[in-house]
């Protein structure tokens, strides 16, 4: 259902775009140190991961915003890319609530190469949509692991 393809790390399940990602508190060593490192560097308490296959330029995520609930208020995201470089989009949020009319709201692209983190934090998913769009040139594959806070939701 998603154009690319993804695994989920976490004791929560995790619900996003009609897509469930059951339970999976089986961490690899190696993600779970990544996890510990940024959680020391940064302070935050990451639980969750989701991990992002981009096979190539085709491979994609189209403008949202993570505001699911079990990610509570203005959730802090940390993003690590491995891999191609690959431009991460943002767009403003406006009052206007149509794609057509978002298409002149202020836009910034941050291009994300191998090794590079990327921390969306404070009001980052009130104010503004992201996405990782698609590139018809070609892209070798890119890994993009995603840390996330969640909150028991029950």
């Amino acid at each position: 259902m998603e154009p690319r393809l993804t695994a989920w790390f976490s004791e929560f399940s995790y619900s996003y775009s009609g897509v469930v990602q059951p339970p999976n508190p089986h961490w690899h060593p190696l993600l779970a140190a990544l996890r510990d490192r940024l959680n020391d560097l940064y302070g935050y308490k990451f639980n969750s991961l989701l991990a992002n296959l981009y096979r190539d330029g085709h491979d994609s995520v189209d403008w949202h915003t993570d505001a699911e609930p079990a990610l509570g208020n203005s959730p802090p995201i940390a993003s690590i890319s491995f891999g191609d470089t690959r431009n991460f989009e943002l767009r403003e949020i406006t009052d206007i609530k149509t794609d057509e009319d978002l298409t002149y709201c202020k836009r910034i692209r941050v291009p994300l190469t191998h090794g590079s983190l990327l921390l969306m934090t404070g009001a980052t998913q009130h104010d503004w949509q992201h996405r990782v769009p698609k590139e018809y040139h070609d892209r070798s594959a890119r890994v993009n692991l995603t840390f996330r806070l969640m909150h028991n939701s029950s």
